[in-house]
Parts: C-alpha cells; sequence; structure tokens
C-alpha cells in the first residue's frame, strides 16, 4: 500500500488496523498531533467525504487498499476552504430534483449533506463559534427534511425553497469568513509566539517582544500568505461594512465593523513583529517604509471610529471606512504584497 500526505509518499506503521476507517482515524489523529486538518481522501483514486464517517469505509479491507492519500492543512486553510467548497458542495440542491434524478443521487446529495454538516459542527467548535454556525446547521436540517420527502413523495422536491435555504447559509458564511479567518490566524501566531527564557514567574507583559525566540520572527513571516489572505478578506468586508451602514443595515454594519476592527488589529500586530529592525534588512526597504506609516495611520483612524462607535455616529462611520480607512487599508495592502512578494522570491 502507498500512502500519499499532501502528495508526498510517507512511511506510515500500521500497528493492527484492519479496516480502512481505522487507518483513516490513524492518520487523522497524526494531523491533529501537528495542530493540522486531513482533508480530500483518495483511496484507490475514488474521493471519501471527511471528516463525517462513511459507512463503506468500515467494510472496506486494508488489503484492498493500493493508494491512500490524504491532504494536511493548516487551520486558516481549513477555514477558507470551508466556504468554498461548502458552496460547491450545497450547488447540488440548487437543481431540480425529479423523480428520476433521485433514484440515481439521492445518496450522493445525503453523503455531501451529513459531510457539510459534520464540517460546519467541527469547525464551529474548533473556532468556538457554535452560536455562529447554528442558523447554518438549521438550513441543513431544513434541507435534509426537504430531501427525505422528495425522495418518498414524487415531485416533491421545493427547488424555490431550498435556494432560499442555501442562500442563508451562503449570507452567513460570507458574514462571518472575516471572523472565522482572524480566529484561525490567532491560532497560527499563538503556536509562533512563544517565549524562551523568561519563566512564568518572572515574566512580564512588556518583556513580550524581548522574550520570542530568535526562530519567531523568520516563522512570522512564513506566515505572510496568510496575512495577506486576511487582509484581503478584510478589505472586501470594509466595503461591505460601509455599504450596510448606507442601507441602513446597522445590525450587520455592526457585526462586519467588529470583526473588521478585531483582524485589523490582529494584521498589525502579525505586521509589528514582522517588520521588526531586527528582520526589516532582508525586506523592501521603501515598501517597508511606506507599510510602518500606513501602519501608524490605521493605528490613529481605528481609534477615530471607536470614538464614533462610541456616539453611533453611523454617518460618521461610513464616511470614515469609505474615505479614510479604505485609502490606507490599499496602501497598506500593496505594500505589504509588495514586501513580502519580494521576499518569498529571495
Amino acid at each position: 500500500m502507498d500512502i500519499f500526505i499532501n502528495k508526498n509518499p510517507v512511511a506510515f506503521s500500521l500497528s493492527g488496523e484492519k479496516m480502512a476507517i481505522e487507518l483513516i482515524e490513524a492518520l487523522s489523529s497524526l494531523a491533529r498531533s501537528q495542530d493540522l486538518f486531513m482533508c480530500n481522501i483518495f483511496i484507490n483514486q475514488e474521493e471519501y467525504f471527511y471528516p463525517s464517517i462513511n459507512p463503506s469505509l468500515a467494510q472496506y479491507p486494508i488489503q484492498s487498499i493500493k493508494t491512500l492519500s490524504v491532504e494536511f492543512i493548516s487551520m486558516p486553510a481549513f477555514a477558507a476552504l470551508l466556504s468554498i467548497d461548502a458552496a460547491v458542495q450545497l450547488s447540488i440542491f440548487k437543481k431540480p430534483m425529479d423523480e428520476a434524478y433521485l433514484k440515481t443521487h439521492a445518496k450522493q446529495a445525503k453523503e455531501k449533506l451529513e459531510w457539510i454538516k459534520t464540517v460546519f459542527k467541527q469547525t464551529g467548535a474548533m473556532l468556538h463559534m457554535q452560536a455562529e454556525f447554528a442558523p447554518m446547521l438549521e438550513q441543513l436540517k431544513e434541507l435534509e427534511r426537504m430531501l427525505y420527502s422528495a425522495e418518498r413523495v414524487a415531485n416533491a422536491w421545493n427547488e424555490d425553497a431550498s435556494k432560499r435555504s442555501i442562500l442563508v447559509i451562503e449570507n452567513l458564511l460570507s458574514l462571518y469568513m472575516l471572523r472565522f479567518q482572524t480566529k484561525a490566524f490567532v491560532f497560527e501566531m499563538n503556536k509562533l509566539l512563544k517565549p524562551t527564557d523568561a519563566k512564568p514567574a518572572d515574566a512580564k507583559p512588556a518583556d513580550a517582544k524581548k522574550n520570542l525566540s530568535k526562530a519567531s520572527l523568520p516563522a512570522i513571516s512564513s506566515l505572510a500568505g496568510d496575512a495577506l489572505t486576511l487582509l484581503k478578506t478584510a478589505e472586501g468586508c470594509l466595503s461591505k461594512t460601509a455599504e450596510s451602514f448606507q442601507a441602513g443595515r446597522e445590525k450587520e454594519a455592526l457585526t462586519r465593523l467588529v470583526d473588521l476592527s478585531d483582524s485589523l488589529s490582529m494584521f498589525l500586530h502579525w505586521l509589528e513583529k514582522t517588520l521588526d529592525s531586527s528582520f526589516q534588512q532582508s525586506l523592501d526597504s521603501v515598501a517597508t517604509t511606506t507599510a510602518l506609516h500606513e501602519k501608524q495611520e490605521m493605528f490613529e483612524k481605528l481609534q477615530i471610529i471607536s470614538q464614533a462607535l462610541e456616539h453611533a455616529d453611523y454617518s460618521e462611520l461610513s464616511d470614515l471606512l469609505e474615505y479614510e480607512l479604505a485609502p490606507i487599508l490599499q496602501s497598506l495592502g500593496n505594500a505589504c504584497r509588495k514586501i513580502f512578494s519580494a521576499e518569498t522570491t529571495n
């Protein structure tokens, strides 16, 4: 049997596993031990949904496996994959489902729903966002009920109702995308920001930067791809937040604004660590100067936005976001993309 993780062959020792599901769980445990997640399972080039437990895997003997390929991904990658892949998998329920279609595709539809439901539950738990995922899970249950009825009553599939349920899920994923990307990014940052010599008894917050290991700064810069993805999502969120304020959807706008502030604060924290003076020599000097300037400008604008928020001045908030923060964010993004694209090629 040939086992591949992220397309690389690995020597994986078996310890009594007899069925495919046992091997899958062992690999999943290996991924978790590295703070990673397992997805995209292919057995003999056939795809199996995971993390939901496919019943057929419990009856699939290991001796029948010639090739097993899985992918281990980080939490930010998993979070980003979630919204994209869920939307793709849900697209099947936008189609008309007559009796003939259900006879050949009902099982596939059920498996996809189960997979999406399991992923939502696990991601909500991992990111402590169960409340945010709860209404999405309710919509999935509604799709399950519709599918159950359609299997038993000819032409009972309600295409319009299914589209409404999917639209609710897609809108909620869009609304919360920045939040779970930020939580995921914090998770990755916390794995890198570890003090070295300081002991817990005498460690002080002011000394945290001094206590970073020498490997931390280059390691933090390795998160550039995730950081820039976060920033790109923040740019889109800023635009949608201003639009929501202008349209009078204050509740939605305030939700987005809180997430935007959290993500930008986290990004600026990462940028400050990355552009530490001991590491700047390897970065583009002009772009670094621009980034440092815009970083300070953004700190100041966020404070002004916070004051406007305290006074519930939504018109002022909309103007601040659209005309003052947006240009700074765009300039900062351009500078950072130049810095880290150049650093990657060096």
